[in-house]
């Protein structure tokens, strides 16, 4: 239903939180009143009593779940359908499936089998006006395998391979929105560039990058870090690496992991 008042609830916005109800009309958000009238207009109410109203939260890495493991070769569509689901129910309205490092002839497997979703939402033509009970999911985000071999973390270090455009053509598929490599390790310096002109975001993380190569790296077109704090350098007072590069510079988004264990 198109026509949509969600009541008793307290609204999220950029400048404030406001106890009032929120009026949407015809698909579109019409404004925040504790009364409206639209004449000949029928709308649904929603009871949001003692909860908060925000936007569809947009989570940009998620490795997988209890019941989706994206580790897997043979990604199945039932388990991909049950993330969409949790998603929704956590807030999530569209998320970045994302794969870690792997052999790149795997990687490009998981990618074309993710693309054989397209009816669960997947891909960057189908994000919207699908099943409102399951996440969108616009693409892919790359994490690894052009890391840093000195900060591997969990990935599995003997498929870590050197960034190169060589190896940037043979592994982003077409549905890739989002790659994480350690910008540092490119001698070329040419991949970068080749992610930037098609159009994808690039983030700096399980890097071991210093703080003049992470500066850069963000002037080049660097957008984000991420998991900051985590498989990069530890922020020193005499050495404040990638964690000090980013947190000083405005124009960089600094992703997080707030769970008491990655920060």
């Amino acid at each position: 239903m198109s026509n949509i008042v969600v009541k008793n609830g307290v609204v999220i916005t950029p400048f404030e939180s406001r106890y009032t109800n929120l009026w949407v009309k015809d698909g579109v958000i019409s404004g925040f009143y504790p009364t409206a009238s639209f004449e000949g207009e029928s709308f649904h109410e929603v009871d949001a009593s003692g909860c908060y109203v925000t936007p569809g939260l947009i989570d940009l890495q998620v490795n997988g779940s209890s019941k989706c493991n994206l580790w897997d070769r043979e990604i199945k569509a039932e388990e991909i359908e049950s993330l969409g689901r949790q998603m929704i129910e956590h807030g999530v309205t569209c998320f970045l499936p994302t794969l870690i490092t792997d052999s790149v002839d795997c990687l490009v497997e998981k990618q074309k089998r993710l693309e054989s979703f397209a009816s669960l939402g997947f891909g960057k033509d189908r994000c919207w006006g699908l099943d409102l009970s399951v996440s969108r999911m616009p693409g892919v985000h790359l994490e690894g395998p052009c890391i840093s071999r000195l900060r591997p973390g969990v990935h599995p270090p003997e498929f870590i391979v050197d960034l190169t455009r060589e190896t940037l053509q043979k592994l982003v598929g077409d549905n890739v929105c989002l790659v994480t490599a350690a910008f540092e390790t490119d001698v070329s310096k040419e991949s970068l560039g080749w992610l930037l002109d098609k159009n994808i975001v690039v983030s700096l993380g399980h890097s071991n990058a210093t703080f003049d190569e992470a500066q850069e790296a963000f002037n080049a077109g660097v957008a984000m870090t991420t998991h900051l704090f985590n498989a990069m350098p530890p922020l020193h007072h005499r050495d404040p690496g990638l964690v000090g590069a980013a947190l000083l510079n405005e124009r960089v988004s600094t992703c997080l992991i707030a769970d008491g264990l990655h920060l």
